[in-house]
């Protein structure tokens, strides 16, 4: 959640920089703000749904996030008589992001090719790569005697 805030944020101060050191108009910044954070959810979408599903698949606090931040921007920009061509982008975005965070539920609602480590039912350690470390084993000579020998510190 802190990222994600944390990335508008910092969109936000860009713009800022760019309007007042580089000397741009405010259509332009807004614009430019606004495609690198639709680009940045898109490459976070990508992400979040085909390269690190299985370690971040219950992750949903993102989208949310950036939700709310779009709408904190179109509902201080809003005008109903005179409607800006960023509001409108920025209501889009909003749009967007929300379908987008709805599939990402949708599919992980029908998710069941494999599972977090965590829900896995592979035994860990696999059986097949660890061998045995203790043994209970009774001494010869000493019937009414036994222990438990450690196969890798013991030469026997």
């Amino acid at each position: 959640m802190f990222a994600s805030w944390t990335f508008i944020e910092a969109l936000l101060n860009f713009g800022v920089v760019l309007k007042y050191r580089a000397g741009l108009q405010d259509p332009i910044v807004t614009t430019m703000v606004l495609t690198v954070l639709f680009a940045g959810l898109l490459l976070w979408f990508i992400f979040e749904s085909f390269i690190f599903q299985k370690y971040i698949l219950y992750t949903f606090t993102v989208n949310p996030v950036v939700i709310l931040g779009l709408g904190a921007m179109f509902t201080s920009s809003y005008r109903f008589d005179d409607m800006a061509p960023n509001t409108i982008y920025c209501g889009f975005l909003m749009i967007v992001t929300t379908v987008l965070n709805s599939i990402r539920l949708i599919a992980v609602c029908f998710y069941k090719e494999s599972k977090p480590v965590f829900f896995s039912q592979h035994s860990f350690p696999p059986k097949d790569t660890c061998g045995i470390v203790c043994t209970f084993k009774s001494q010869e000579g000493m019937s009414s005697k036994s222990g438990v020998v450690n196969n890798h510190f013991s030469e026997s």
